[in-house]
């Protein structure tokens, strides 16, 4: 993982790698339900990527505000 999330935050825009934020949300709200496993796994996807809380969240508001 570390190596993985190393590479993308190397050779993709940050824009992007918020994107890829967004989607990993996406996937763990699919089913309607917030699990704390899967916000802490975010959570460090997040951190491994360079992609600070703040933009975790938004990412995390907008896929909700999708869903609504």
């Amino acid at each position: 993982t570390v190596r993985f999330t190393r590479a993308l935050k190397d050779k993709v825009a940050y824009e992007d790698r918020t994107g890829v934020i967004e989607a990993l949300w996406d996937v763990a709200l699919a089913d309607g339900v917030r699990d704390a496993h899967e916000d802490a796994l975010i959570r460090l996807a997040a951190k491994l990527l360079g992609v600070n809380d703040v933009d975790s969240a938004v990412a995390r508001q907008r896929v909700e505000a999708r869903r609504t």
